[in-house]
């Protein structure tokens, strides 16, 4: 047969192209291929770019949430982010984190004291050590202690303080001989010595204290208190003083903080400690059966659970609220006249 004609005409081009198209060669792509090829590459490029991108930006905010070193930068709209000076003893160990990330949190950007900051937070009380920087503070830069707080902090002032909600104390050594006196007229009291530290706190008799210890204090120690299902607690409320002259105190009114010892108080015994004192691995509100009910099964807040066990035991808690907002209010009163005397040694334009 001619490969060229066909019977019913000419061979047409195609027909031509097709007995001679040469056979394509083995290991070449096509274009499409080639094409998705690239593009894969392309994206996993990007995607590990990605990636690098992220891990280094998440060893940035781990650092500077645990060791923040950076200092104020301009920030949008060419306004600049407020400074945080954060003071303590041993700062990076970890223990004040929650306090680097409260600020992060909220915009600032970590200073120091040669920065113009903004907010000073010290762990400590910060005038005397700091008392120089302190001294010529601008108008704009806050602190979050005041002069002479001291005297409601500092254990030794707080408990001797005269009101009729705080047990007997008396300052050793300076009031050792009042506190002698004083154990002629109630020699079946106990007592308890305490310094600032709040740390080994033992009961003990009169003859078993260390009346010459400097810097600590003797308080009665209450020795009927009330049980919640046989164990000793303490109480915590919050409040913050805004101002000193005038004077201005807030309180917190719905909520407080409830906890609990590891050990039942009776049967007592005034050496093991667990009984009376509560440690930092105290037992919280919602592992009490007494309160469980409340706080877990009806959503209760602290205080409220409290209040409704107290009115369930036929307890007047409305008027030991009362007390309690009378007690914060009689200790600032009386140590308003002290905080206004060393506030004059620290000048203010406002």
């Amino acid at each position: 047969m001619d490969l060229f004609y066909r019977k019913s005409g000419p061979a047409r081009l195609e027909d031509h192209d097709q007995v001679y198209q040469k056979p394509r060669t083995r290991g070449i792509i096509s274009r499409p291929l080639s094409l998705v090829v690239i593009i894969v590459l392309a994206l996993g490029v990007l995607l590990t770019l990605l990636n690098i991108y992220e891990l280094h930006k998440m060893r940035e905010d781990y650092a500077a949430h645990l060791i923040p070193t950076m200092e104020a930068k301009e920030g949008k709209y060419a306004t600049k982010q407020p400074i945080v000076w954060i003071e303590g003893k041993n700062k990076h160990s970890g223990y004040l984190k929650h306090i680097f990330a409260v600020f992060d949190r909220i915009g600032y950007a970590i200073g120091d004291a040669e920065s113009d900051w903004d907010v000073l937070w010290s762990h400590e009380y910060p005038f005397e050590s700091l008392s120089k920087k302190i001294s010529t503070a601008k108008p704009h830069q806050k602190i979050n202690h005041f002069p002479g707080s001291g005297y409601i902090t500092n254990k030794v002032y707080l408990a001797t303080t005269n009101t009729s909600f705080i047990p007997k104390a008396f300052k050793i050594p300076s009031e050792t001989k009042k506190f002698l006196a004083y154990t002629k007229k109630h020699p079946n009291k106990m007592w308890v010595q305490k310094k600032n530290t709040h740390r080994g706190v033992k009961i003990k008799k009169t003859n078993e204290l260390d009346l010459g210890s400097t810097g600590s204090f003797v308080q009665q120690y209450i020795d009927k208190p009330l049980l919640i299902d046989g164990r000793k607690f303490d109480i915590g409320i919050y409040a913050v003083i805004t101002s000193i002259d005038p004077l201005r105190v807030y309180i917190v009114d719905d909520e407080a903080l409830y906890r609990f010892c590891t050990k039942n108080y009776h049967p007592f015994d005034p050496y093991d400690t667990k009984k009376y004192v509560v440690d930092d691995d105290y037992i919280p509100v919602w592992q009490m059966p007494s309160l469980m009910k409340y706080y877990t099964d009806l959503g209760y807040s602290f205080k409220e659970t409290f209040s409704m066990y107290l009115k369930s035991k036929g307890l007047d808690y409305e008027k030991m609220w009362m007390d309690m907002r009378e007690t914060v209010a009689t200790v600032a009163v009386q140590k308003e006249h002290n905080f206004i005397n060393i506030l004059k040694k620290y000048r203010s334009s406002r």
